[in-house]
C-alpha cells in the first residue's frame, strides 16, 4: 500500500499471473446540489429566459466549472443584445447563512446543499455604428457589407465573429482583422464603430501540366507510328554507332503513346464578388491520330449563395474520347453540386447530372459526334 497524505492506492500482484493490478478506493462522500437560483438587476432579458440560458437549476449537481459555464452563457446572451459591458457576479453558499455567501470557487463542499446568486449590472446598451475597411483592391464593397449587422441595429459581438469568419471563409483574404471603435472606452459609446483590415491573397491561376501514358485499347494495335519509329531507331542507331563502331541498324518496336496536356486558368475572386471560376482545357494525341482526347469542363462556385452558408457549383462538360474508354465517346452536359459545411472539414451535398452520351460500335469506321 502507498499513501501520501490521504491519498492512496494499493498494488496487488496475484502468484499465479504476470498482470500487476492497481486498486484505488474512492470514498465519493454525498452529492452536493444546487438549492435555488437568485437573479437581481435584471431588466433587459426577463428572469424565465435567464434560467433557460444558465441551464442549471434546482436540484441539480453542483460544481464550479457548471457554474463558470452558466455564467458565460448569460454574458454571451447580454452580448447578443447589446449589452458589451454587461457585468455578472455569482457568489455561492446558504442563503440562510448570509455570512456563508462567497466566491463559488471558496465555498463550503461540506453543505448538502448550496445556493447560487447572480447579481447583474447591465450597463449601457451599445448599437453597430459605421463600417471601414481598407486593403480591397478587386473585392467589391457588397462582398464585405453583407456580412454585417446593418448601422442602428442593437451591437452583437457574437454576430460580428460569424461576419469574420466567413469573410475568411471566402478564401480569397490572406489577412482579416477587426478593430472596435468605441466599446473600451469608459464610458463606451454608444455606437461601436468598426474598422476592418483586409489583405487580399493572390486568386488568379494559370496551369499547365502534360504527361503521356500506353494505349491498351483493344481495338488498337498498340504499335508507334512507324515513321516516329523509323526516326527514333535511326537516331538510336547514330549514336549507337558512334560509341560501338556497330554499323547494323535495329528496327525498334515502340508502344503507341497518349500525350495530354491541360492548361487552366482559375480566378477566385471573379468580378470581384468571392465567385470562383475555373476554365480548364485537356487536349490528348498519339503518335498515330491528332485527335484522340478533349475536354473541356468549365466550374462557376458561389461559397455564400443567397448570402447563406451553402456552397453552388456549376460544372458544364463536353467530352470527347477516342482512347480511354473501350468504346468512343461524346459526352456534353451539366452537373450542379449543393454543399453545406457542418464541421471543420466534414460536408454534405447533393450533386445532380444531366449529361447526352454517344458512342460508336466497334464496327463503325467513320464516328461523329454530331
Amino acid at each position: 500500500v502507498y499513501t501520501h497524505g490521504d491519498v492512496g492506492f494499493e498494488l496487488v500482484k496475484n502468484d499465479w499471473e504476470s498482470p500487476v493490478f492497481i486498486r484505488i478506493p474512492i470514498d465519493e462522500g454525498r452529492q452536493t446540489v444546487i438549492g435555488s437560483i437568485q437573479v437581481e438587476g435584471q431588466r433587459a432579458i426577463e428572469t424565465e429566459e435567464i434560467r433557460r440560458v444558465l441551464g442549471v437549476d434546482a436540484g441539480h449537481a453542483f460544481s464550479v466549472n457548471a457554474v463558470r459555464a452558466a455564467v458565460g452563457r448569460l454574458k454571451r446572451a447580454y452580448q447578443s443584445k447589446g449589452y458589451q459591458q454587461a457585468e455578472i457576479r455569482a457568489v455561492c453558499g446558504a442563503s440562510s447563512l448570509p455570512d456563508s455567501m462567497m466566491d463559488c470557487a471558496k465555498v463550503d463542499r461540506e453543505l448538502a446543499s448550496i445556493d447560487l446568486h447572480l447579481a447583474l449590472t447591465e450597463n449601457s446598451q451599445s448599437i453597430m455604428g459605421e463600417l471601414f475597411w481598407h486593403g480591397l483592391v478587386r473585392t467589391q464593397k457588397e462582398v464585405i457589407a453583407r456580412e454585417f449587422q446593418k448601422e442602428g441595429e442593437v451591437f452583437d459581438k457574437t454576430a460580428l465573429n460569424t461576419a469574420l469568419k466567413n469573410i475568411r471563409n471566402l478564401g480569397i483574404f490572406s489577412s482579416v482583422r477587426a478593430v472596435q471603435v468605441g466599446l473600451d472606452e469608459d464610458p463606451p459609446r454608444e455606437k461601436i464603430a468598426i474598422v476592418l483590415h483586409l489583405e487580399e491573397a493572390a486568386n488568379k491561376f494559370l496551369e499547365f501540366s502534360s504527361g503521356f501514358q500506353t494505349i491498351t485499347r483493344q481495338d488498337q494495335d498498340g504499335q508507334m507510328n512507324r515513321f516516329v519509329s523509323d526516326l527514333l531507331s535511326a537516331s538510336m542507331h547514330y549514336t549507337g554507332s558512334a560509341v560501338t563502331g556497330n554499323p547494323e541498324r535495329s528496327d525498334i518496336s515502340l508502344p503507341d503513346l497518349l500525350l495530354i496536356t491541360e492548361l487552366s486558368y482559375t480566378d477566385r475572386n471573379f468580378l470581384g464578388r468571392a465567385l470562383e471560376l475555373t476554365l480548364p482545357v485537356s487536349y490528348g494525341f498519339s503518335t498515330n491520330e491528332l485527335a484522340r482526347y478533349a475536354s473541356f469542363t468549365p466550374t462557376y462556385r458561389d461559397r455564400r449563395l443567397f448570402d447563406t452558408d451553402l456552397t453552388l457549383r456549376v460544372t458544364p462538360l463536353v467530352e470527347f474520347d477516342r482512347v480511354l474508354r473501350e468504346l468512343d465517346t461524346f459526352e456534353h452536359g451539366v452537373e450542379v453540386e449543393f454543399s453545406k459545411r457542418y464541421f471543420n472539414r466534414i460536408y454534405l451535398s447533393f450533386v445532380s447530372k444531366a449529361s447526352r452520351i454517344q458512342w460508336k460500335e466497334p464496327a463503325d469506321e467513320v464516328f461523329s459526334p454530331m
